[in-house]
Formats: structure tokens, C-alpha cells, sequence
């Protein structure tokens, strides 16, 4: 007897299409511009192939043509599960760019490889990633078992990535080149004690080999207890990579421009079902020299009717340079048709070069679906200065998504 099978595989464009208007006034200077973006998807999964179009093109002086990501993806059946051809995005120690190039990905028994190739260019927002080549590859397992430290800690299999990578570049006639290794592993465990029910830690990094030195580290351990309790310290080192801060950042005295370091303790609580709280004190040392120490305290009320609330205070001492915000968020559905999000901050930070300023910033937020798929929404972002240029941005978004993907049967 011929047992048949029906398997349904999707097939179809899908994608959004968007149009914006924005007006920005910052530094005494006031730009304004038109933006059309599209991001246009085609899938068939039975073929197992993907396409990718994303691209904008902005009026203003300059009327710029900007095509962010154009690539091809097949997957396949064997060693190789896959290869992709064209522009894509990737983020790694970096940071987040795009690559003009190829991609490929095996398996061989545990162990993923993603190999990569081509030269890469720089994302709006972020800092730029200039070279003429780059290539590399990245191995991931999910299953390493980590070796037994205690009677009552038993490890569940681990998660472990390592990668190599060159960045080739030519600078007044001289070829010049970066290789940087970087590595990640991850782990959690069970704790058969009176006190704790697990523990788990993360630790992740890069290498440069031009500074003999650690570019990146990132390291995480944290130990769970009863009632939604948990400890945890850290450290990391690294530089920010962001030009472009969201509302939230921009009052968070962990981003800064240059490198830094920083160790902290954290305690993560619930006071019921719905109210997050969380307590972290750190010490900063940055690559002016300043070293100072810190203080976050935050609380996030989950999602009921509708409604979430986060709030934040952020306190910073750094030398001769200080920093102290209060930030609450709030995200409200009036209707189903109708959301919103509202943000303030107020800020008082005191800096060595300009010196002491108070700000008062608010962000809105406010989509409507006219009809399915299509939705209007606009934002208002304004930042109130005592010893600095005030800042406003107002933007008003059409946005339409379709899905014109259908599902086609296939017999096994």
C-alpha cells in the first residue's frame, strides 16, 4: 500500500512599501526630506529558493538612490544547505554592515559553517566598515557537553561558535589588512540545592591580531533562584558602533562615542505576576580616562488591556562628568485599529566641555490601520535643551504590507 502524504509549501511575493515625510531642526540647522522605501520578498519553498529587494530613494538636495539589500538565496539538499548571491546585511564584531557577495552554509554531523566573501559597505546609523575585501568563515555546534564541576550542577549541551575573519584594504598604495578572531559560547545548567535552580553564563569576543590584543569581550554569569529571582554580574569591552541613538538611548549613559569597559551586578526580581524590577550598579572605565561608577534602576509592568509601562533611572559619575536621567515609557492601544507609544525623559548631565544642561525630551508614537495592510502613522520626537540647541523631528509614514504568498500542495 502507497502511503501519500500532503505537505503545503508557501510560494508568492510578500514585502512592504513606504512612504515618509520627515522634518528634522537639530543644531540650528533644519532639513526636511520625502523618502519612498520598499522591501520586496519572493519565496517558494518548495524550490527552496528566496529573492530579495530592498531599497529607498530619498528627495532632498542630493536625490540619492539607496539599495540596501539585493541578494538570491537556494537551498539545497546535502553538505551544503545553502548559498546566497548579491547584497545582504550582516552584523559580527564589526558591527552591522552590508556585504556585496557570496554566502555559503554546510553541515558536517554537529558542526554548521557559514562561509563568507565580498566587500562590504557601510549601513545609515552606523559607523562605517570601509575595505575592499572581506572574507571569513564562522563554526557553530549546539551540542557540547561541558565537563561536570560539581555533584549538584549538571550542565545541559552547550552552544559554541568560532569564526576567523580578514578585512583587506588599500590606503595610499600600501595593502593593509585586519584578521580578527572571535569566539562565543553559551550554557546553562541545573542546581540541585536548597537555595539556587540553575545557572547559566554567556561569553562572547574578538580578537585583533594588528593590536595583539581583545577588540570585544562580553561576559555574563548569572544564577537563578526562587520566586522569579536572579544574580547576576558581568563585564564587557567594547566601542559602540551606533552614529544613530533611538529616544530610549540617547538617556542611557552606556552610550558613548570611543571605547570603554565596564563591570557590573545586577538583580532581576518580580513583585507579582506583571511587575519586572531591576537593580544594577557598574563601574566605567573609558579611553579618555575617566573612570567612574553607575546606578539603573528599572521597572517594567507587562502588558495588560492593552497597556505596558517601562520606566528608568540612570545615574552616572565619572570624574569631573556626570549624568542623571528618569525615563518612562508607555505603549496604549485605543482601539484595535489604533496604537501608540509615548516616551519622556528628563535629563540633567554635566560635561567637562560644555558644561552643565538640563533637558526635557518626549517621543510619540500613533498608528492607525486605515484597512488591512495599509496604515498611516506619525512621530513626534522633541528635546528641550537650558544649555544646548533644542531638537524636534516630526515624520509622517504611509505604509502598505501584502502577502501574495499561496500555499501549494505537494505529495511525499
Amino acid at each position: 500500500m502507497l502511503l501519500i502524504v500532503q505537505s503545503h509549501a508557501q510560494a508568492g511575493f510578500y514585502g512592504r512599501i513606504d512612504s515618509r515625510l520627515q522634518v528634522e531642526s537639530d543644531r540650528s540647522n533644519s532639513i526636511g526630506f520625502f523618502e519612498e522605501y520598499a522591501d520586496i520578498r519572493f519565496v517558494d519553498e518548495q524550490k527552496g529558493v528566496e529573492s530579495v529587494a530592498s531599497f529607498s530613494f530619498r528627495h532632498d538636495d542630493q536625490h540619492e538612490l539607496n539599495i540596501h539589500q539585493l541578494y538570491y538565496v537556494k537551498k539545497m539538499d546535502g553538505p551544503i544547505l545553502s548559498y546566497k548571491l548579491g547584497r545582504f546585511e550582516r552584523a559580527d564584531n564589526l558591527g552591522f554592515y552590508t556585504l556585496d557577495g557570496v554566502a555559503l552554509t554546510s553541515k558536517n554531523n554537529n558542526v554548521l559553517s557559514k562561509l563568507y566573501l565580498g566587500k562590504p559597505s557601510r549601513v545609515d546609523g552606523y559607523s562605517a566598515v570601509t575595505g575592499d575585501i572581506l572574507y571569513g568563515i564562522d563554526l557553530f555546534s549546539s551540542n557540547i557537553q561541558l565537563p561536570q564541576i560539581s555533584p549538584n550542577i549538571t550542565f545541559k549541551p552547550s552552544v559554541i561558535r568560532m569564526g576567523w575573519q580578514r578585512l583587506e584594504n588599500e590606503w595610499l598604495n600600501e595593502r593593509q589588512s585586519e584578521i580578527r578572531f572571535n569566539w562565543g559560547v553559551s550554557s546553562t545548567a541545573d542546581v540541585k540545592n536548597h537555595v539556587l535552580n540553575g545557572l547559566g553564563f554567556n561569553f562572547n569576543g574578538s580578537y585583533l591580531t594588528s593590536e595583539g590584543q581583545a577588540e570585544q569581550i562580553n561576559f555574563k554569569l548569572y544564577a537563578d533562584a526562587e520566586q522569579n529571582r536572579r544574580l547576576q554580574i558581568g563585564y564587557e569591552t567594547f566601542t559602540s558602533d551606533k552614529q544613530e541613538l533611538s529616544f530610549r538611548e540617547q538617556f542611557y549613559s552606556v552610550y558613548v562615542n570611543g571605547r570603554q569597559s565596564s563591570w557590573s551586578g545586577s538583580y532581576f526580581f518580580k513583585t507579582n505576576a506583571l511587575t519586572h524590577w531591576e537593580v544594577k550598579a557598574r563601574k566605567t572605565v573609558r579611553e579618555s580616562g575617566l573612570i567612574g561608577y553607575g546606578l539603573t534602576i528599572g521597572r517594567a509592568l507587562d502588558k495588560y488591556s492593552g497597556t505596558g509601562y517601562n520606566t528608568q533611572l540612570d545615574f552616572l559619575n565619572l570624574n569631573q562628568e556626570k549624568a542623571l536621567s528618569l525615563y518612562a515609557e508607555t505603549d496604549y492601544s485605543f482601539s484595535p485599529l489604533v496604537t501608540s507609544t509615548f516616551g519622556l525623559a528628563i535629563q540633567h548631565k554635566k560635561t567637562w566641555l560644555a558644561g552643565s544642561n538640563h533637558a526635557l525630551a518626549v517621543d510619540m508614537n500613533l498608528q492607525k490601520m486605515i484597512r488591512s495592510g495599509l496604515y498611516f502613522s506619525t512621530a513626534l520626537t522633541t528635546v528641550l535643551n537650558s544649555n544646548a540647541e533644542d531638537e524636534f523631528i516630526l515624520g509622517l509614514k504611509v505604509s502598505y504590507y501584502f502577502d501574495e504568498r499561496i500555499k501549494e500542495k505537494s505529495n511525499d
